[in-house]
């Protein structure tokens, strides 16, 4: 057995809809506690009755010893499929209910805002009511519940948050524990323990009573299905990057640091493993077979300063616009299907640096030495993931305020922006990764979705931060053609390109050892649906000219909204970059 308590997955608006429709649930329990012996008129009134339906007649009489007499409900017969939603037949029946619409109906909302929410939840208690009847034609026992509702919104929970964790309370006799499990695990469980019961309850008879388990699995399915009409492409969902923490390594060096302190402070409830000297040894095994759910604190005991890695191929402006690398430690907990982290470190679990301290010593010496030089801090671990819990970003910006001819550059998937401080310099730049909605849901899981990441570039753009925005990787396989078509209007209608600062185009790139990865990987496979040829670089990439043809029409889907607009090419060479500009010159 087991009972879901909450999701790990917050939303970024308050869930008007989801509190009023609870709200409106206990209202009416409420009304029926004081009804006393008329309540079971009121439930016969108001209640679903599937024979009242099928048969279009108000039932008189009596089932069992239930009085079923005509007790002023609806005016018209089908309003009770509405007014039944909203009747619940005990304690346990409405906390079971309102807390699954509380857990999963909220990010539901978020998706859809609180207006198309509720007509989603109504539609689905329809639909629910709809199949039921269909189970049971003749049945003259009334229902009532938001269990068809509510089920709605635990499929569409299922199609658009797959990877959510849920912290649940698992008891199997004298077993019980708090267990984190995958959304996915838990609402196809319940699903299959629905389905499993309503058909083996088929023989019961027309006239039984319990639970009506068609109801459920009919919501289910009608959320499942109504999510992919309602939730435009615009409106395609925001998870957290903040990784669900269970472990927390900690080496020797970093036991009384800052950053271990912060993150403990955060995750009070992790498990924390001491490693390195008297503790045990950090490595690929420790993580576990969810490494995204631990975090590694260790010392860089190397350079926090590097140069990006150009090679002699790539124009020299090829960088992407970056000219080093700022190092905050490696991974994150986003699983993107194509990055490349996954060919360059031995684990994957998130590791942030500790040594803050020598962090700021190495940038201010460099850019001492290279005060116009162009910084990133997101080449291998997102920028902003865990920079609420860090605070990292506040200090770097404190730093270099002191050298305005430098740029700083965030690179983000996230939307974690509210703890962001004012900029305070000229070339404080946030970089989002933006693709289509279709690509983003696709390769890019546990990220913030295509409108929550422009909503945070509009938020940081009024704290004074310069907006970039790198349409890079570019997957050129012919499923996302006519989605990268419509990109540069779709980001538009979220965040005119009149406040976006620069824009980086770049191909979907792969070494030899990731390509291994991902043909291992059965179910990435559509990112090699296209033809990958060997540059001179080492990487594997689209046809050129498959490239310059993407690149051509981006620019100028680009340009339409916002001509003069810098735009530069990733890691590609000279001759593709003046193939893709020589008519825009």
């Amino acid at each position: 057995m087991f009972l879901p308590l909450k999701d790990i997955n917050p939303t970024a608006h308050v869930p008007v809809a989801t509190l009023s429709l609870i709200a409106l649930n206990v209202l009416v329990f409420i009304y029926e506690l004081a009804m006393g012996p008329e309540l079971s008129r009121f439930v016969a009134a108001f209640g679903v009755t599937p024979y009242e339906l099928t048969h279009g007649v108000d039932l008189v009489g009596s089932y069992a010893d239930l009085p079923i007499s005509h007790a002023q409900g609806p005016p018209l017969l089908p309003l009770t499929v509405f007014s039944s939603m909203f009747m619940h037949g005990s304690f346990l029946h409405i906390f079971g209910n309102m807390l699954y619409l509380w857990i999963f109906g909220n990010n539901i909302e978020d998706i859809l805002g609180p207006v198309k929410f509720i007509l989603f939840y109504l539609a689905c208690g329809v639909a629910a009511t709809f199949v039921h009847v269909l189970s049971q034609p003749s049945s003259i026992v009334p229902t009532i519940g938001a269990s068809g509702a509510v089920a709605g919104v635990l499929g569409a929970y299922l199609l658009m948050y797959p990877r959510a964790y849920v912290l649940t309370l698992v008891f199997v006799f004298v077993f019980i524990r708090f267990v984190a499990l995958p959304a996915s695990f838990v609402l196809v469980l319940w699903f299959v323990v629905q389905a499993f019961s309503g058909f083996t309850s088929l023989g019961d008879g027309v006239a039984s009573g319990g639970v009506a388990w068609f109801a459920h699995i009919g919501g289910f399915l009608a959320g499942m299905l109504l999510i992919k009409v309602l939730a435009s492409r615009t409106m395609l969902r925001q998870v957290v990057m903040e990784p669900l923490v269970e472990r927390l390594f900690i080496d020797s060096d970093s036991q009384s640091s800052r950053m271990a302190a912060a993150v403990i402070a955060r995750y009070p409830e992790a498990a924390v493993v001491q490693c390195g000297e008297d503790g045990a040894q950090f490595d690929a095994r420790s993580a576990g077979p969810v490494p995204e759910r631990s975090l590694f604190i260790a010392r860089n005991r190397g350079r926090f300063i590097r140069p990006f890695p150009l090679h002699p191929w790539h124009r020299r402006d090829g960088t992407g616009g970056c000219d080093y690398n700022l190092l905050l430690g490696f991974n994150c907990s986003a699983a993107c299907s194509y990055c490349f982290t996954q060919a360059y470190f031995e684990h994957r679990c998130p590791t942030l640096f500790s040594n803050t301290d020598d962090m700021r010593d190495d940038l201010r010496s460099f850019l001492d030495r290279r005060p116009d030089a162009r910084v990133s801090t997101g080449e291998f671990m997102d920028s902003l993931c865990l920079d609420e819990v860090t605070g990292t970003t506040e200090r770097i910006l404190e730093l270099v305020r002191s050298f305005p001819l430098c740029a700083l550059e965030l690179r983000t998937k996230s939307c974690a922006v509210d703890h962001m401080p004012p900029a305070g310099h000229p070339n404080a730049i946030a970089a989002w990764s933006i693709n289509p909605s279709r690509t983003i849901l696709d390769t890019e899981e546990r990220t913030a979705g295509f409108r929550e990441r422009l909503e945070a570039a509009g938020k940081l753009r009024a704290k004074g931060y310069r907006i970039a925005l790198r349409i890079d990787p570019i997957i050129m396989n012919e499923t996302y053609l006519d989605a990268y078509a419509a990109l540069a209007d779709a980001i538009e209608e979220e965040l005119p390109w009149r406040h976006v600062s620069e824009v980086f185009l770049g191909s979907v790139r792969f070494d030899k050892r990731m390509l291994g990865l991902l043909a291992a990987a059965g179910g990435r496979s559509a990112l090699l649906n296209t033809q990958l040829i060997l540059c001179p670089d080492g990487k594997y990439r689209p046809h050129k000219f498959a490239r310059v043809a993407m690149y051509r029409r981006l620019v100028a889907a680009i340009a339409r909204h916002a001509p003069g607009i810098p735009i530069r090419l990733s890691m590609e060479p000279s001759y593709v970059h003046d193939a893709v500009f020589a008519e825009h010159k």
